[in-house]
């Protein structure tokens, strides 16, 4: 009798061990299901199956979906995204939804002045770069050549063997004058090291040694001979 008992408390134990083992797993199972989920939910997207976001802002790096249409709601509008590859799969899931959404790319940054400013972007994944026209403009051509007048010197009666007139106001700011063509010069790289194009002190450097070298070999190569025949000097008798 004792024994039976004990046999049937046994086969209870037991039994409720392996329901507990299984509703364990049962519950390990969802939970992996879950966490296989994109980062977004399809609840929260849920609001933008019919309606196209308005603005997309990266702040960091959050990425936050917004639609001006609607009201905001925590966790509904905006949608935030951890990373670009979370916003990736979520417009990859507007598309099999049907819904193809130009969006606003906007990206959070600050002035000069420290304030924050959204600078808007072509596309989020590849900020675009604007340049000024100047630089995007291969055949610019360097201005024409803007004299100098100089005061000191333009009397050639009453000023002459004059120093050269200072201009202590830079009157010929964004003039290409003479002694602007004297430090910039045309090429990639100048050896001058006033010249915006300057190469650099290696590269003058090395200018340097290529121009000894050349006289160098230019010496050695050069060996005059004099002809006696052609120029004699000649004596003429009176």
């Amino acid at each position: 009798m004792i024994k039976s008992i004990i046999q049937k408390n046994s086969y209870i134990v037991n039994t409720g061990i392996s329901l507990v083992i299984i509703i364990l797993s049962l519950v390990l199972l969802y939970l992996c299901l879950q966490n296989n989920n994109e980062g977004f939910t399809i609840d929260n997207g849920s609001v933008f199956k019919e309606q196209c976001a308005t603005t997309l802002i990266q702040e960091g790096s959050k990425i936050y979906l917004f639609n001006k249409e609607i009201p905001e709601e925590e966790g509904v509008n905006p949608l935030v995204f951890d990373s670009l590859d979370e916003y990736v799969d979520f417009v990859n899931w507007q598309r099999k939804q049907g819904l193809a959404c130009p969006v606003l790319a906007l990206q959070s940054e600050y002035d000069t002045q420290g304030n924050k400013v959204y600078k808007r972007r072509a596309t989020i994944e590849e900020p675009s770069v604007t340049y000024a026209k100047s630089i995007l403009n291969k055949n610019e051509t360097r201005p024409k050549v803007a004299k100098l007048i100089d005061a000191s010197r333009d009397s050639a009666v009453y000023n002459q063997n004059m120093f050269a007139g200072f201009d202590p106001d830079n009157l010929y700011i964004g003039e290409f004058t003479p002694l602007d063509k004297m430090y910039n010069s045309l090429e990639k790289s100048s050896t001058n090291a006033m010249d915006k194009n300057w190469g650099g002190s290696h590269y003058t450097i090395e200018a340097l040694n290529e121009m000894k070298r050349k006289k160098k070999d230019r010496n050695q190569e050069f060996s005059p001979k004099f002809i006696y025949k052609e120029n004699a000097i000649r004596t003429y008798k009176k």
